[in-house]
């Protein structure tokens, strides 16, 4: 399947050091050149490939000094569509969130871990990350609406039972692009992996976030999760996600790269036993590899076919 969207990646630091992740260091001046030319490199391939769409990501590409630069020479060489993902803490700061919004950036997508402070301030282990992630929100509502707002959360132990709580936030916040996925599970040293809840233990969760949302006539997307989890088969359940077309230069470092272009190793999937009598073998990428092979399938049953 051709990909529409390019995605360059730039890691200058990530004042966050969030719980599922490594704690990553200030890049020194000679590594951010090299990050910045391959972005740049992978720009102009994109252009040659045709693609219209763009995503800027990494950790955290809202901490590089030149970004806003960036995403304006992405819309000056013809990006109609530029994305930045990123924690979005200084979206908190109106002189910097003024001057994004004149780069002409199209969408911004941010993760929200929980219902309040204390929730996802535990998760990202920085103090005042969700004030200044939520004063950022409302001010752009307010200033620039056109900018589309997506919203993410990671279902993990820290916030599984306040599921429904971050979905009235979505509702109080007029948020309506948002989604629950779960984190994959990566090897870094130092992480016990407390946060993590196996695929085959998600089912009370997510069905009472299902629920919720059905009984309040919303439609809540959930990403990266098996239908067996859910026991149906539904349109906002989402498991065959790919990341965009990094090209040559953005591509996922060499002790993760897999046989498949763009998608590192922690990222891959696998089918279950189960999955080969299931209505949604077809459409479903199964369950993330390293999860299946720790955790097994537990008690879900293949939906019918």
């Amino acid at each position: 399947m051709k990909k529409e969207t390019g995605g360059v990646i730039i890691n200058p630091s990530c004042e966050n050091h969030c719980v599922f992740c490594r704690r990553v260091p200030k890049a020194s001046r000679t590594e951010l050149e090299k990050q910045e030319i391959n972005v740049f490199k992978c720009l102009l391939e994109f252009k040659q490939k045709g693609l219209g769409r763009l995503e800027i990501s990494g950790a955290d590409p809202i901490e590089y000094g030149g970004i806003l630069r960036l995403i304006k020479y992405a819309k000056n060489i013809g990006f109609g569509f530029v994305q930045l993902s990123s924690h979005g803490n200084k979206l908190g700061e109106e002189d910097f969130l003024k001057k994004l919004i004149k780069t002409g950036v199209d969408k911004l997508r941010v993760p929200v871990y929980g219902s309040n402070k204390e929730i996802h301030d535990l998760i990202t282990r920085r103090k005042g990350s969700f004030d200044s992630v939520l004063k950022g929100l409302r001010t752009i509502k307010k200033l620039a609406p056109a900018i589309e707002i997506q919203v993410s959360n990671l279902i993990m132990e820290q916030n599984k039972n306040d599921l429904a709580d971050w979905l009235r936030l979505m509702d109080e916040l007029a948020i309506v692009d948002y989604y629950l996925s779960i984190p994959f599970r990566k090897k870094v040293e130092g992480n016990n992996h407390e946060y993590y809840i196996p695929i085959k233990d998600l089912p009370p969760y997510v069905k009472k976030a299902a629920e919720y949302s059905r009984k309040h006539g919303k439609t809540v997307r959930f990403m990266e999760i098996p239908f067996c989890v859910f026991g149906e088969i539904k349109n906002n359940i989402i498991n065959n996600c790919l990341p965009p077309d990094h090209g040559k230069y953005c591509q996922p470092e060499r002790k993760l790269k897999t046989k498949i272009k763009d998608l590192p190793i922690y990222r891959l999937k696998s089918k279950a036993a189960i999955c080969k009598k299931c209505k949604a073998d077809s459409f479903c990428d199964g369950f993330a590899k390293s999860d299946l092979e720790e955790f097994g399938t537990g008690k879900l049953k293949a939906i019918l076919k």
